[in-house]
């Protein structure tokens, strides 16, 4: 439920607050609230750093549709007064200064994100004209992502960068070591639903990733997550066990994909 406040101030101080205790959520919703309400669509100076901490808090959170909608809502409200550049955070928490250009190369990278996570490929032809038509401004008179310049900004650019980001993490190895400990000895599988069956879950295998297609890690990472606890336990204490009782801990311990 939105919470209201009678001073954009007052919920810049209690999103600050929440960020103290480690609410980052709460703080994000906070903000949320006080840039699409209508009480304060007339523009402050607080509205500044108002969204300079929205769109950290969105960075850190990694929720870029809501930063693309926060965007929109700070669009609305600057229009009233001299355009002004929008504080955009780096990865690092820095507020940095973007240009028009900038701002443009957001919302293409946006919406090539939303494309390549839904498959609206198709759904690209005429679309600068249609964003022209329904959001009259700066940035759609200049917004120019037609079914081409997706493709290639995905295959090309978005593509290699997330790929090296997560590779950072080994993300991408962990997604293929888990699917083929279990592919390759079917016996693993049915320990593995032991173990979710015994902590209330329902039986679920890894998703496949194939490394040339690389919209494929985030489903089997977000699988990953969702049986962190069950892997977790399978791993570090059932099959430590098993081993122990069938006499094989040397050779488990020497499996290198273990």
């Amino acid at each position: 439920m939105p919470t209201y406040f009678q001073r954009p101030e007052n919920a810049l101080k209690r999103a600050n607050e929440f960020i103290d205790v480690g609410k980052k959520e709460p703080a994000l919703e906070v903000l949320c609230d006080v840039i699409k309400s209508k009480r304060h669509r007339t523009w402050q100076k607080i509205h500044e750093p108002i969204m300079e901490k929205y769109l950290a808090l969105c960075v850190e959170l990694r929720k870029s549709h809501v930063a693309k909608e926060g965007l929109y809502q700070y669009k609305i409200i600057s229009q009233q007064v001299m355009t002004r550049a929008v504080p955009i955070p780096a990865t690092d928490g820095a507020g940095v200064l973007q240009s028009h250009d900038d701002l443009v190369t957001i919302a293409e990278a946006a919406w090539a994100m939303k494309v390549a996570s839904s498959n609206f490929y198709k759904s690209c032809d005429n679309l600068p004209e249609l964003f022209k038509f329904m959001f009259p401004g700066p940035i759609t008179n200049v917004f120019t992502m037609s079914k081409s310049k997706i493709s290639y900004a995905i295959s090309d650019g978005l593509g290699p960068f997330f790929n090296q980001e997560l590779s950072k993490m080994q993300a991408e190895q962990l997604a293929l070591d888990l699917f083929y400990w279990f592919k390759k000895i079917p016996c693993r599988k049915e320990d593995y639903f032991e173990t979710q069956l015994g902590l209330g879950l329902d039986e679920e295998v890894f998703i496949r990733h194939v490394q040339s297609r690389w919209l494929t890690l985030l489903p089997a990472l977000n699988r990953i997550l969702k049986n962190m606890e069950a892997a977790s336990k399978y791993f570090l204490k059932d099959l430590p066990a098993m081993a122990r009782e069938e006499g094989t801990e040397r050779s488990l311990n020497g499996n290198d994909m273990y």
